[in-house]
C-alpha cells in the first residue's frame, strides 16, 4: 500500500511541476453527420474552448452549436509533437481522442460520442494560436448516429 501511495505521489508531483498554459478560444467547424438511415448534413457551428496545454499534452472542453438543432459537448486529450520551426511561423502538430454528446433535430435523445482527431497548432504570438483540426466522431450505442466527420479551426488565447 505504501508503495502505491508513493508512486502515485511521484507521477502527481510530476505532473504538477509540468509549466502549463491555460487557454480559451472561439471554434468554427464544418461538421459533415451521417445518419444510419444513410441521410447526410452539413452544419456550419461555432464554439467555445477552454484548456490547458504543456509542451506535450493538451486537455480541452468544447460545445459546439449551430442555430438549427446541432449541439455538442467534448472533451479532448491531445498528444503534442516536436515543434516545427519556420522562417515565419511555428507549428506543432498533434494527434488525440475525444469523447462527449452530441444532440441534433434529427435525433430523438443525445448520444454519447467518441473519436480520433489530428491536426497543428500554429503559434502567432506568444498570447494567441490557431488551431486547425479534422476529427471522425461515432456515436456509441446510437441507432440513428453513424459518424461525424469535421474540420475546425480554433482562435486561442493563453493566460
Amino acid at each position: 500500500m505504501i508503495k502505491i501511495i508513493l508512486i502515485f505521489t511521484i507521477l502527481f508531483t510530476s505532473a504538477f511541476s509540468i509549466e502549463k498554459y491555460r487557454f480559451i478560444g472561439l471554434n468554427l467547424s464544418a461538421v459533415n453527420t451521417t445518419f444510419n438511415t444513410g441521410e447526410s448534413e452539413t452544419d456550419a457551428v461555432i464554439g467555445i474552448v477552454a484548456g490547458i496545454q504543456s509542451h506535450e499534452w493538451r486537455l480541452k472542453g468544447s460545445i459546439d452549436f449551430d442555430f438549427s438543432g446541432y449541439s455538442e459537448f467534448s472533451v479532448e486529450t491531445d498528444k503534442l509533437f516536436k515543434r516545427i520551426d519556420f522562417e515565419d511561423f511555428k507549428m506543432k502538430p498533434y494527434v488525440g481522442i475525444s469523447v462527449g454528446y452530441f444532440n441534433h433535430e434529427n435525433m430523438e435523445t443525445d448520444k454519447s460520442i467518441f473519436g480520433l482527431h489530428g491536426g497543428a497548432i500554429i503559434n502567432l504570438t506568444d498570447d494567441y494560436d490557431i488551431d486547425i483540426s479534422i476529427s471522425h466522431k461515432v456515436g456509441r450505442d446510437s441507432s440513428s448516429l453513424d459518424s461525424m466527420n469535421s474540420l475546425s479551426v480554433n482562435l486561442n488565447y493563453f493566460f
